[in-house]
């Protein structure tokens, strides 16, 4: 990145800061890119505790977060720049930011470093066959994902906790052959499955602290069965448990309370 000279970064450090806080975001990351410098300037700028969310499809990544919900940064694997949305109650309005040598790779890269680097982050996948998670993990890992949001066909046989192990809540949708185990007895906090073959086995390799299931499958007798077993002691890590099935909830916890 060569330098290239800025008037604002050559105020005072004090003045500086103050000045920097004041910018939008896009003008943050439009001034980001100037030279090592002022990437490293608003680096500390952004250092506050946020919660990102980045969703990922096979030819997009969009970036956004809860102190910019205004505003978000939108990369296309065919294009060279990047699209910085501000949003209205009118729609939204959009600009394009390019810089010579930046693709795809080198903006999610400099993207995270400025704005997300180390921050708690919710992952969303979706409709990215073109992407391996092998691949996606390689590309996230300076990101801190709590929360994965993803299709059963991209983590069936991967132990995630290996592949993030800052991780803490999993969604996973369309679950539609069996469920693997590698999902059930990931030691999280939590665990979301939207699965149409649930079965006695499956709720006995439970390993988390709230477990909600979707589903039109699992029997009364399995899950009865499955109850008694909690009640009387197994299952310790499990204190919730929540299932959704057509129009009813129900809801289990440690306490025995079920409701409807």
């Amino acid at each position: 990145m060569t330098a290239v000279s800025f008037p604002i970064l050559r105020l005072p450090e004090s003045a500086l800061q103050e000045s920097l806080k004041l910018m939008s975001i896009r003008d943050r990351l439009s001034v980001s890119v100037l030279s090592k410098k002022a990437k490293r300037l608003f680096t500390v700028v952004n250092k506050n505790p946020i919660t990102a969310v980045v969703s990922m499809t096979s030819t997009s990544f969009c970036f956004n977060s809860r102190p910019f919900q205004h505003f978000q940064f939108v990369l296309n694997s065919d294009k060279s720049n990047v699209e910085i949305r501000k949003y209205s109650r009118n729609g939204y309005k959009w600009t394009y930011l390019n810089v010579p040598g930046f693709a795809e790779k080198q903006w999610f890269k400099h993207i995270t470093d400025v704005f997300f680097r180390n921050q708690c982050t919710i992952l969303i996948i979706e409709n990215s066959p073109g992407r391996s998670i092998e691949e996606i993990c390689e590309c996230t890992k300076k990101l801190k994902i709590v929360e994965l949001r993803v299709d059963h066909s991209k983590i069936q046989n991967y132990q995630v906790l290996e592949l993030l192990p800052s991780l803490k809540k999993l969604k996973v949708r369309s679950l539609e052959g069996p469920n693997p185990k590698s999902i059930l007895t990931q030691s999280l906090e939590s665990i979301d499955i939207n699965s149409l073959n649930v079965t006695l086995d499956d709720l006995l390799a439970l390993n988390h602290t709230d477990f909600t299931l979707h589903t039109q499958s699992c029997s009364d007798s399995d899950m009865n069965l499955f109850l008694k077993h909690w009640i009387k002691g197994s299952h310790s890590n499990l204190k919730s448990l929540a299932i959704y099935i057509f129009k009813y909830i129900f809801k289990y916890c440690k306490t025995f309370e079920i409701g409807v």
